[in-house]
């Protein structure tokens, strides 16, 4: 798996595999790179930064404002 792609995001949903959750620095893939590893994941544990619930309710009540004219 060694592969790194500095061109992808991993926000919120971190893949990080089992063996490495005692240490102190996990190394994160995004979904596609987890699943390379293991299609159906199962040497990963998914890591949750923030609650669904509330990036729900913060992307409903965001509301676009224009700049002057």
């Amino acid at each position: 798996m060694g592969a790194f792609s500095p061109q992808v995001e991993v926000f919120n949903l971190l893949f990080v595999r089992r063996e490495h959750l005692s240490k102190k620095q996990c190394l994160v893939h995004c979904q596609d790179c987890a699943r390379k590893g293991s299609a159906a994941l199962d040497d990963f544990m998914v890591l949750e930064q923030y609650r669904m619930e509330d990036l729900m309710q913060v992307y409903d009540q965001f509301t676009l404002v224009s700049g002057p004219p």
